[in-house]
């Protein structure tokens, strides 16, 4: 009987997988999770966060954002850094401000308002209205440019925003839908601001990209007649392992190897900051078969940092090509090592 030995504080789970041409991998997967103080330090949280067999919503998987992705990929190409929770101004209350996130040498800037409504303007266009106070901004895909544009009495001929249907503020080419008054989008893109509805800028965040989504959807190869007759159940030639990288756009990042310092401002109660850095851990996988081991190392390839929590999650993951049978395997043993 195959036999999972843990020898880490951590969450961990095997998974066995195909990669698209058929070949056989055990990917072991140790889920991290870590306390922050209030003076950045960390240390190996009492909970620890179970590794996610599938992908997590916030809420309704239709109309709700991932919390978490899927922990079930065969790869990932570099490694997700996503940012969750809220955006707070000063007590003495602003309208707008700058989440800056960084981590190692990336940087990310998403602009945030308070509560906007749309107005109609002298031209006809919509436009947003002046922003009220900020008192705490979920930075979540909801509250970013996107959604659904079902105005048109033929179902046929809905719309959804590709790069995020579950946002506000999406206005289909031609559509005839009446903004007046409804929420515009609270997260910006500081460099394609939001003036008037319908311009197409993209949606702004810092949180994960769902498999359906555009651009991850494109990555995942053409399942078409030729796919079913040819192929399935193996993944498309065309498949491309980008399809895994769930982070939003600028925050997939080569690599991390620990120590690297992890910023956000305007992320707690009162406009504080968020200071901390990558925890220092490593990983290592022994698969034995027989009289036969092999020895992985794990690498880290998600970074979630959750600020209202006050922890980080990291997910580590060795891919084991399966040179046997997975029911020939003995044992896996995972085990944290010297950096």
């Amino acid at each position: 009987m195959l036999d999972l030995v843990n020898k880490t504080p951590f969450a961990v789970a095997m998974l066995p997988s195909l990669d698209k041409d058929g070949a056989e991998y055990l990917v072991v997967v140790a889920k991290a999770t870590f306390a922050v103080r209030r003076d950045g330090a960390t240390r190996v949280a009492d909970e620890q966060v179970p590794v996610a067999l599938a992908d997590v919503p916030y809420g309704d998987p239709i109309t709700s954002s991932l919390r978490y992705a899927s922990d079930g990929a065969l790869r990932k190409p570099g490694v997700d850094v996503v940012l969750a929770g809220s955006a707070f101004g000063p007590t003495s209350g602003v309208s707008q401000l700058d989440v800056e996130l960084r981590v190692g040498p990336a940087r990310k800037t998403v602009r945030v308002f308070g509560p906007r409504v749309w107005s109609r303007a002298a031209d006809r266009s919509f436009r947003p209205s002046r922003a009220g106070r900020i008192l705490g901004a979920a930075l979540r895909w909801e509250n970013a440019l996107g959604g659904a544009d079902t105005s048109d009495a033929d179902p046929a001929r809905h719309a959804f925003a590709e790069t995020n249907p579950v946002g506000r503020g999406f206005v289909a080419a031609g559509s005839t839908l009446d903004l007046e008054g409804q929420l515009v989008p609270e997260l910006e893109d500081p460099s394609a601001p939001i003036r008037t509805a319908g311009e197409g800028v993209a949606p702004a965040g810092f949180g994960f990209v769902a498999p359906s989504w555009a651009p991850r959807r494109f990555w995942a190869g053409t399942y078409d007649d030729a796919w079913r007759e040819e192929r399935a159940p193996l993944l498309p030639l065309d498949f491309d392992d980008r399809h895994f990288a769930a982070a939003s756009a600028g925050l997939t990042l080569a690599g991390l190897s620990g120590g690297e310092p992890i910023s956000a401002s305007h992320v707690r109660p009162g406009g504080g900051s968020f200071e901390s850095s990558v925890p220092r851990r490593a990983m290592e996988v022994v698969v034995t078969a027989g009289a036969a081991s092999t020895t992985t190392r794990a690498r880290l390839d998600t970074l979630v940092i959750e600020t209202e929590l006050d922890r980080l999650v990291l997910t580590f993951r060795a891919t084991v090509p399966l040179r046997r049978k997975l029911l020939d395997i003995d044992r896996v043993k995972v085990r944290e090592v010297a950096t």
